[in-house]
This record gives structure tokens, C-alpha cells and sequence, in this order.
């Protein structure tokens, strides 16, 4: 909701259609890029995010993270294991070929699902 909140405050339409693999112009992109750092900066504080204890334990370094880390960074921010892992590499606690792969791993969870 607050990335569709970003959208309003741009006074734009939101840009829902949830399929992120289809072709788009650069200027959608980049609003949606913003709207979703809008959406990230607020559900994940940096300092709440980066003083989290499963932030704080993991090793110093070490890009890949657990799918467990991920969830659980997910589940106390209340937002989707893709958010979290974007907000890692924001940060560059993690790498964004790490970002990309999660991401297709998700995608793919949800297109098998529907099945």
C-alpha cells in the first residue's frame, strides 16, 4: 500500500498490473523503482533494518543469506521475502545477482502455485 501511496503523492495513477517481467518504458521504471525505495525506507527503517539481531549476527561479509534469515527479516517488517532481500542489497549486505536470483526463485514459487 505505501508503494501505491508513493504513486498518489506523484500524482500519478498507480501502476498496478503486478507483472514486474513484462516491457516497460525507462520513465515507468524509474517511478516504480522510487515507489518501491518509498515503500522499503518506511517498512524498513535503515537503522531498525540494519540493527535488526539477524542483520547484526550474520557473518560480517557474507552475501548469501538463508532462506530462513529472509524470511524471518520478512515476517518482522511485514513485507515480502523479494523487499527484504532488495533492501539487503540496498545496503550491499548482499549482492544483486543474489537480489536477481531470489527474485526468479519467487516468481517462479508463485507461477507454480498457480497451476
Amino acid at each position: 500500500m505505501l508503494h501505491e501511496f508513493a504513486h498518489v503523492l506523484l500524482g500519478e495513477g498507480a501502476i498496478c498490473d503486478i507483472d514486474d517481467f513484462s516491457p516497460r518504458e525507462e520513465s515507468e521504471w524509474q517511478v516504480e523503482r522510487f515507489c518501491n525505495r518509498v515503500a522499503a525506507a518506511v517498512s524498513m527503517p535503515k537503522d531498525r533494518f540494519l540493527g535488526h539481531k539477524t542483520i547484526v549476527r550474520h557473518e560480517p561479509g557474507l552475501t548469501e543469506w538463508s532462506n530462513t534469515e529472509i524470511a524471518y527479516l520478512a515476517r518482522t517488517f511485514g513485507v515480502s521475502r523479494e523487499a527484504t532481500v532488495r533492501r539487503l542489497e540496498t545496503f550491499r549486505l548482499t549482492t544483486m545477482a543474489f537480489y536477481l536470483s531470489k527474485r526468479w526463485q519467487y516468481h517462479e514459487e508463485v507461477r507454480t502455485k498457480q497451476r
